[in-house]
Formats: structure tokens, C-alpha cells, sequence
């Protein structure tokens, strides 16, 4: 049966063979033919008079017909198999779409059905109440109850991997039971896919959740202190008022995840990747953050106090306000970050640079500042007293800009809870230091950016 696109096919091709053996034709004869017996033949009624090259004109004709009719059986022949290879392509492409749909229905009807077992059978547990009470007792952890409970939770999570909507629904149903608590925090959870799953409020104090892939979850609230992370994936992951005090979330991924307000004391954030993270306000007192990245994160007002910030990558870092008081930053990489009103009284700075940084009204009272790079940094309303200025380091904050209107001489109002300048002694310090030109840094800096 002619299809309308087999006839379109057809039709063109008589077309396009017709034109070619007509141009082969005439391009025979009028370059084997002279012109003037060309003429004759046009205004001839008798076309067998028409003579060229030896042949009448019928019989160019009949030789033309042998030489293009071939032609136009091979071309016919070179589409129809490229329409035939194109359409068997659909053919397999179309009966593979549709085994791969099977195949989703069955997974999907598969997964829908353990949900449902699960479901009828914790519910059934529940049902008695002597389970029930052993479930939800926090003293009873060996309870046999609680292990298959707990079992079939983890089963059923791990069943469901990639399955946000039906995972969402266990935890759902553990809520509504107020069971989230006691059989989620010892749950089997290591190297499990929970990406997006919504684990807001629960309890998982202590939980192994090592490798898991929580991409993209939702944690807000919850308490996950003690928690095993140990290169979990939490990256675009909600963690706001979450408490992660003590975690071990070494090598994990928290770039782009949301740590507002969280609380990680003491918690373990080795080679941790928080690039582009917000821990606005986040408690971070005592984290040991060695060689972790958190380039481009936003740190406002954090507690960063007494904080191990060890060959970190903080580049481009939104420091404002934020309290870095006997913090360790040795070798940390602070370039173009803004570090106004930031507080870093007795911090060791050993080898951090700050070059190109916003340092303004920073407190640096104490500060250990051997061989820190303040090149292009803004130093307006810096606080240094107590810092031991020695030659070396007044020539390190002499490669910043407007370090003649940071303060070097200074003390502590108990009232305003802040350091204020000896207005004359500062002044008078100032200018023996621009009196200094051996201090002066070899190459000039460009103050342009701060200037605008």
C-alpha cells in the first residue's frame, strides 16, 4: 500500500530523472552537433530529417532512454533502502521505547506493592499493643520488635532508592505513627540513595549514613549530632537549624546546601566541599575545617570561634560580622573575601593571605601575622593593637590599601564593647611608619577597585 510520503518519493524521483535525461541529452547534442544542423531540426516538420553526428533524432533518443534508465533504477534503488534503514531505525527505536515503558510499569507496580507489604505489616505490629510500647520505649533497643521494625524500614528505603515519592511517603507514615525517631536513627542507611527525601525534624543522632546520597534533601531541623557523613553527598541539601554537633562529615559534599542557623560544634569538616554554601549565622564553634573548600560561601555572622581553618579554600567568602576569635588559619587562602567587622582577636594567621580581601574595621588585637600577604587588601578602620608590629609585618600591612587610616594604637570600652583608637598616639605611630621608606613595598599597589 502507497503511503502518502511513498508517493511524494516516487513522484519526485520521475521528476528529477526526467530533468537529468533531458540535460544529459541536450549537452550531447549540443556539443557533438553543429549548430546550424540544430536549427534545421527545430524548424523541420520531419523530425526523422533531423540528423546529428551520423543518428536521427529518435535514434539519440532510444540511446539516451538505455543510458538514463539505468541510472534511474540505481538511484530508485539507493533511496528506497535509505527510506527502508530509516524506517526499520523507528521501527526497533519505537519497539524499544516501548519495552523500556514495560519494563517502568512493572518496576513501577513492583515498588508500589513492597510499599504497601511494608505498610501491613508495621501496621500490623502496631496493632498489638505490647509491640507497639516496645517499639516506641527508647529502652528497648534489643527489642526483637524494634529490630524487625527497624529492618524493614531499612529494607523498605533502600527498596524504594530513587523513588522520592514513595520514600516521602515512609517517612510520612513513620511520622504520622511517631515512629521517625525510633527507627530511623539506627537504620542501615550507609551508601543508600535518599536524594530529595524530606527528613525535616527527625531524629538520626548517631546514624551511619556514610556515602548516602542526600542531594538535594530536605534536613531542616533535624538532629543528625554524632551522625556518621563521612563523604555523604548533601550538596543543594536543606540543612537550616539543623544540629550536627560532633558529625563526622569528612569529604562530604555540601556545596550549595542551606546551613542557616545550623549548630556544628566540634563537628568534623576535613576536606569538606561547602563552595557556594550559606551558613548565615550557623554555630561553628571548635569545626575542624582542614583543607576544606568553602570558596564563595556566604558567612555572616557565624561563630567561627576557636575554629581550625587549616589550608582552607575560602576565596571570594562573605565573612561579614562573623567572630573568628583564637581561630587557626594557617595557610588559609582568604583572597577577594569580605571580612568587615569581622572579629579575629588572638587568630593565628600564620601564611594566610588576604590579598585583595575587604578587611575593613576587621579586629586584629593579638593576631599572630607572621608572613601574611595583605597585598591590595582594604585596610580602612583595621584594629592592629596588640598585634607586635614588628618591621616585617608593618611592611606585609604597608602592601594593603589605605592602611594609614587602620588603627595601630588602641584600647577596649567595656561600654561600646568594641576597641577604640588613642586618636594622637595612633597618629603619631602613622606617621613614623610613612617616615619609614625602607618598609615601603618594592612595587606599587593598584587601589583602583576600592577607590570606586
Amino acid at each position: 500500500m502507497m503511503t502518502p510520503n511513498n508517493v511524494k518519493f516516487t513522484r519526485s524521483l520521475v521528476i528529477y530523472g526526467l530533468i537529468l535525461f533531458l540535460i544529459i541529452g541536450c549537452c550531447v547534442i549540443y556539443f557533438f552537433s553543429d549548430q546550424r544542423s540544430i536549427y534545421q531540426c527545430l524548424t523541420s516538420r520531419n523530425l526523422d530529417e533531423c540528423v546529428f553526428i551520423g543518428k536521427t533524432l529518435w535514434q539519440w533518443l532510444h540511446l539516451l532512454s538505455n543510458i538514463a534508465l539505468p541510472m534511474l533504477i540505481f538511484a530508485f534503488t539507493v533511496e528506497f533502502n535509505k527510506k527502508e534503514r530509516i524506517r526499520q531505525k523507528r521501527q526497533t527505536q519505537a519497539e524499544q521505547e516501548r519495552r523500556e515503558l514495560e519494563k517502568q510499569v512493572e518496576q513501577d507496580r513492583s515498588k508500589e506493592q513492597a510499599f504497601q507489604d511494608y505498610l501491613d505489616r508495621v501496621s500490623q505490629l502496631l496493632l498489638e499493643k505490647e509491640h507497639k510500647l516496645k517499639i516506641r520505649e527508647d529502652n528497648q533497643d534489643d527489642s526483637p520488635v524494634k529490630e524487625v521494625a527497624r529492618s524493614l524500614t531499612t529494607t523498605i528505603l533502600r527498596r524504594l532508592e530513587g523513588d522520592q515519592e514513595r520514600q516521602n511517603r515512609v517517612i510520612y507514615f513513620l511520622r504520622d505513627t511517631e515512629l521517625s525517631s525510633h527507627l530511623l536513627q539506627l537504620c542501615k542507611l550507609d551508601n543508600a540513595n535518599l536524594s530529595g527525601v524530606n527528613l525535616s525534624g527527625v531524629n538520626l543522632s548517631g546514624a551511619n549514613l556514610s556515602g548516602t546520597d542526600l542531594s538535594e534533601a530536605i534536613l531542616k531541623s533535624a538532629n543528625l549530632s554524632g551522625a556518621n557523613l563521612e563523604q555523604a553527598n548533601l550538596s543543594g541539601a536543606t540543612l537550616e537549624q539543623a544540629n550536627l554537633e560532633q558529625a563526622n562529615l569528612r569529604e562530604a559534599n555540601l556545596s550549595g546546601a542551606i546551613l542557616q542557623g545550623a549548630y556544628l560544634k566540634e563537628a568534623y569538616l576535613k576536606e569538606v566541599d561547602l563552595s557556594g554554601a550559606n551558613l548565615t549565622e550557623a554555630n561553628l564553634e571548635s569545626v575542624d575545617f582542614t583543607d576544606a573548600n568553602l570558596s564563595g560561601a556566604i558567612l555572616k555572622r557565624t561563630n567561627l570561634i576557636k575554629a581550625n581553618l587549616t589550608w582552607a579554600i575560602l576565596k571570594g567568602t562573605d565573612l561579614r560580622w562573623s567572630n573568628l576569635t583564637k581561630a587557626i588559619l594557617k595557610g588559609t587562602d582568604l583572597r577577594w573575601s569580605n571580612l568587615t567587622k569581622a572579629i579575629l582577636v588572638r587568630s593565628y594567621l600564620t601564611g594566610a593571605s588576604f590579598e585583595a580581601a575587604d578587611l575593613t574595621r576587621v579586629i586584629f588585637a593579638g593576631a599572630i601575622l607572621q608572613q601574611v600577604s595583605f597585598r591590595g587588601a582594604n585596610l580602612t578602620g583595621a584594629y592592629f593593637s596588640e598585634a607586635k608590629l614588628t618591621h616585617e609585618k608593618i611592611k606585609q600591612i604597608k602592601q594593603a590599601c589605605f592602611w594609614e587610616k587602620a588603627i595601630f594604637v588602641g584600647e577596649w570600652d567595656s561600654e561600646k564593647l568594641t576597641f577604640v583608637p588613642q586618636e594622637i598616639d595612633n597618629l603619631n605611630l602613622i606617621n613614623q611608619l610613612k617616615q619609614d621608606t625602607e618598609s615601603n613595598p618594592d612595587e606599587p599597589v593598584d587601589c583602583r577597585y576600592w577607590k570606586k
